[in-house]
């Protein structure tokens, strides 16, 4: 099922594909990365039916545009549509996100069977194979992570603490990264320490948008001129 190129076209505008196309699409190693990173911070996955097939919602705040337009390139392959403005309204105040979904594919069953359990999200047994640093650096730019003390605090709130737990495990056995597990308001999160802060730059800077790379020091959102295509 995974294919180790990156070779796929867009498939943006495209007409619904036949059954036996969407049954044939396969996902490259990095494509795989990239759902793997964003599913780990705030991608959600969607299968309407026990027998039907999945696809991808991924969406973020419009001030992280240039991170998910980025995002939105890479997965066109996947995508029948552009990305869309949808908005919140909490305390009287509206909060803009930009919103894109991928297409339906058999493809995608295999990553719900692997991160939905009755609905919830969890960290598969899988995750030490499917951390590469390619997702690892996707995850903190999807994730809410940020600099806190010096060191990197990953947002794992919506995730029990066994599968935090195996997440810092990986971080540790497969990176030799040195963490933390601490609670916010009662939630889980992951603290990487100080001073494996390099480190974890040196891992993750080759895959990171030059947008996010805020996030690995400490700084505040780059604000970019944005075009539009």
């Amino acid at each position: 099922m995974w294919n180790k190129t990156n070779t796929l076209g867009s498939t943006i505008g495209l007409p619904r594909l036949t059954k036996y196309l969407r049954s044939i699409i396969y996902l490259s190693s990095f494509h795989l990365s990239v759902i793997v990173g964003i599913i780990l911070g705030d991608a959600h996955l969607r299968r309407r039916s026990k027998n039907g097939n999945t696809h991808i919602i991924f969406g973020q705040s419009f001030i992280n545009f240039p991170y998910i337009w980025h995002v939105f390139t890479l997965l066109s392959p996947y995508c029948a549509g552009m990305p869309y403005i949808d908005f919140s309204v909490i305390k009287g105040k509206r909060h803009y996100r930009v919103i894109f979904n991928t297409r339906t594919y058999i493809i995608f069953n295999q990553i719900y069977d692997m991160f939905i359990i009755k609905g919830v999200k969890i960290v598969p047994q899988e995750i030490y194979d499917l951390l590469s640093p390619m997702a690892l650096a996707h995850w903190i730019m999807s994730d809410g992570a940020s600099i806190k003390n010096g060191g990197l605090l990953l947002c794992t709130d919506s995730y029990i603490i066994s599968d935090v737990c195996k997440l810092i495990n990986v971080l540790k056995i497969k990176y030799n990264l040195n963490c933390t597990l601490q609670f916010y308001g009662g939630l889980p999160r992951i603290y990487i320490l100080v001073k494996d802060l390099p480190l974890l730059q040196s891992i993750v800077k080759p895959y990171m948008h030059s947008f996010s790379m805020y996030k690995l020091s400490g700084g505040k959102i780059k604000k970019e001129k944005i075009s539009y295509v």
